[in-house]
């Protein structure tokens, strides 16, 4: 990895962008910036050989800047079809590599990154069977992504974590994360996460920024500032270095839990421009906010992955109001109610990876017909929300009549001392049993089924 630090003077700019997704909540359609002494971070993802090119409705091309302003000179123009070599990012902007050898920056407002090809197709998703919570695991030929890692039932650490053991035997050459995700900071979608630092060099990393002073996320965002490899990006990202301060909360895993300040390596603010993240794979956050008001499950980042001609969609703990029946209308409030406002378009997918573990807070009718998905899949377990165990029946039922549904729970009753689980065997805990692969190979359906453990 290049890591590059710049100082000098840069002028203010203001980027106005729209890609077809407005931003919601705390997000604005307008990003201003203005630095008068800059440091600047400039960052070149390793392994992946990655070009810009002018995005579709670009008529005569996009200029090239020689620094990352537009009041900077202009080297030249990109042509519609042309392409450079990308070789880092600032905010807002793409450092390519000239072909006379300099280089310049191009505003990613005007182009999309592409990969060059692998020459493998495929891509699997792996719903890891965590008990009550949620982990997935995404392989590519180039590149791999975690979208969360926790549990309220299946806790167990280090060399019994339910998802590195999960990792070591399905992927045992693997050696590095490229990206992961948090969704927001609850104990069933982040405790298991701080081992993946521990056994993996990670890459870079995605979460909201909303801060939840639980032992689990604690203990995330130590092991991030920890990681000479991460790259933090989340909503509160500044150029450099991003600070978080944990407050003092009594002991966290039998040790004392002072306060302290972190400094974490901080990368591109989160937006709604495409990620590339291989070949024909890209992600695009179409909801993130870092408020500290409500719930943490108003944080959700919901993120739509794009897999060759495939979408899949993942909610996080995305709501659409209080516990209703799904034909009720989603509060205008909520984040279903927000995207079903703003994006409607963009959430269509082929797999949803239903919301809040099927709960009747979230999958209103309308934003399923939005979505318009044939295959799902509900993570959850036995560890009872509040009074509830999840998924609601009604949920269920919802998206049975619209195509297949796959769950993570289906055989928990027995799955505590199954000696046929990924993981510590006969344990007692729920998890490891019904774990989950989706298969994607070019335009063939999504292959589903339940991975047979030996």
């Amino acid at each position: 990895m290049r890591i590059e630090i710049r100082i000098g003077l840069l002028s203010c700019w203001t980027e106005y962008f729209h890609v077809g997704i407005q931003l919601m909540g705390n997000r604005c359609k307008v990003f201003a910036k203005c630095v008068v002494i800059a440091v600047t971070l400039v960052v070149s993802v390793p392994g992946k050989a990655q070009s810009v090119t002018p995005r579709e409705g670009v008529k005569t091309g996009v200029n090239i800047r020689s620094q990352p302003s537009v009041s900077s000179a202009t080297l030249g123009i990109l042509r519609p079809g042309d392409t450079l070599v990308s070789i880092g990012t600032v905010p807002y902007w793409y450092e390519v590599e000239l072909r006379d050898g300099g280089t310049g920056y191009i505003s990613k407002a005007w182009v999309n990154l592409v990969a060059e090809s692998s020459g493998e197709n495929g891509f699997i998703i792996d719903f890891v069977d965590v008990g009550t919570g949620l982990s997935v695991v995404i392989s590519g030929a180039d590149f791999n992504v975690i979208y969360d890692g926790g549990s309220n039932d299946d806790l167990a650490r280090g060399t019994d974590n339910r998802l590195i053991a999960f990792l070591k035997a399905q992927y045992p050459n693997r050696t590095k994360i490229d990206h992961l995700i948090l969704s927001h900071p609850h104990r069933d979608h982040v405790e298991l996460l701080p081992d993946v630092f521990a056994n993996y060099d990670v890459e870079e990393v995605w979460d909201s920024g909303r801060f939840h002073n639980i032992c689990g996320y604690r203990a995330f965002l130590e092991a991030v500032a920890e990681e000479e490899s991460a790259i933090y990006h989340s909503m509160l990202n500044a150029l450099g270095a991003h600070t978080v301060t944990l407050p003092e909360k009594g002991s966290c895993y039998g040790r004392e839990a002072p306060a302290r300040v972190l400094s974490l390596r901080g990368g591109d603010m989160i937006d709604t421009e495409p990620i590339v993240l291989g070949a024909n794979a890209s992600m695009t956050i179409l909801h993130a906010s870092s408020s500290s008001k409500g719930e943490p499950n108003d944080n959700s980042l919901v993120v739509r992955f794009d897999l060759d001609s495939k979408h899949v969609l993942f909610m996080g703990d995305a709501e659409a109001g209080g516990r209703k029946p799904p034909n009720s209308n989603a509060d205008p409030n909520s984040i279903e109610g927000k995207l079903l406002s703003c994006c409607r378009e963009a959430l269509k997918a082929d797999l949803l990876v239903v919301g809040h573990h099927g709960s009747k807070t979230s999958s209103r009718v309308e934003f399923l017909d939005a979505v318009g998905a044939r295959l799902f899949v509900i993570s959850s377990g036995p560890h009872k929300y509040s009074s509830v165990t999840l998924p609601d029946a009604e949920v269920v039922q919802e998206v049975d009549s619209r195509g297949d549904v796959f769950r993570t729970d289906r055989n928990d009753e027995a799955c505590g001392m199954s000696n046929r689980k990924i993981g510590p065997k006969a344990d007692g805990e729920p998890g490891g049993c019904e774990n989950i692969r989706a298969t994607l190979e070019g335009a063939k359906p999504i292959k589903m089924e339940y991975l047979a453990i030996q």
